[in-house]
């Protein structure tokens, strides 16, 4: 993921922390916002960063979820992501295919 966002924001995260449990991986991400970024979200202007980032992570969501899919062998469902400006923070939260397979899931 480190790469990905150094790759393609030009910038690197401060910090960063991930966790696999069960059929859920989420990456926390602070750190890495980009000049332009940073300078909107000091005049005041974080929708238009918000938007920004969203649109970002709606083209990169395919390489976002086959890095995890690689990473784990298991198929990502669902990709929840969420930005916050102040601290300057990720979150993307991915949800895996149960191990069962959908099929054997309880119904609820």
């Amino acid at each position: 993921m480190i790469e990905l966002i150094r790759e393609f924001y030009g910038t690197e995260p401060s910090r960063t922390s991930t966790i696999y449990q069960d059929d859920l991986v989420l990456v926390v991400i602070v750190g890495g916002f980009t000049t332009i970024e940073k300078t909107l979200s000091e005049a005041g202007r974080t929708e238009e960063v918000s938007r920004l980032r969203h649109a970002f992570q709606d083209v990169m969501e395919s390489r976002f979820k086959a890095l995890v899919e690689n990473a784990t062998g298991r198929k990502v469902t669902a990709l929840l992501s969420g930005d916050d400006e102040n601290p300057d923070m990720l979150g993307e939260m991915f949800l895996l295919e149960s191990r069962e397979g959908p099929e054997d899931e309880p119904a609820g």
